[in-house]
């Protein structure tokens, strides 16, 4: 089974739907953004420091899968897991379960690289990052069981 540590709740709001009637994409992407931020947080690299570091992990690749809609009034929550560490990159697995239904709605995979602000490539992410990640988040696994934790 695989476990995910929650990174963010929200609730669809009739402005966020389209002509559609479902949540437009954008949001979905706004939401994965915050999530990416409050990630990063978790692991000791809060917002407000990313100017002082000047290093932030950004998103290289995205993969997205969206199962079911979200509508207006929608409950959800984001969960997040660690597939891969690597020595610059990481990559994370992330899930948006519909509350009320208790289903998942969409499924994202982000490679995020660790960037040097100033010289805008990619750099190693610190020994002291790499043990933050590994004890905050758990391991995915990949299935279709999912648990919040």
């Amino acid at each position: 089974m695989s476990k995910f540590r929650e990174t963010n709740y929200s609730i669809v709001l009739e402005s966020q739907c389209d002509e559609l009637g479902h949540m437009n994409i954008q949001y979905y992407f706004a939401t994965l953004s915050d999530t990416m931020f409050k990630f990063m947080s978790i692991v000791g690299v809060p917002t407000s420091e990313i100017s002082i570091r000047k290093t932030s992990f950004v998103l290289f690749k995205q993969d997205s899968e969206f199962i079911e809609e979200l509508t207006q009034g929608a409950e959800f929550r984001v969960g997040t897991s660690l597939e891969h560490l690597g020595r610059k990159s990481l990559v994370l697995q992330h899930r948006f379960l519909n509350v009320a239904k208790n289903t998942i709605s969409y499924k994202a995979r982000f490679v995020c690289v660790f960037l040097d602000l100033e010289k805008r490539r990619g750099v190693a992410i610190p020994e002291w990052l790499k043990t933050s990640i590994k004890h905050e988040f758990p391991i995915y696994i990949d299935n279709t069981e999912f648990m919040l934790i």
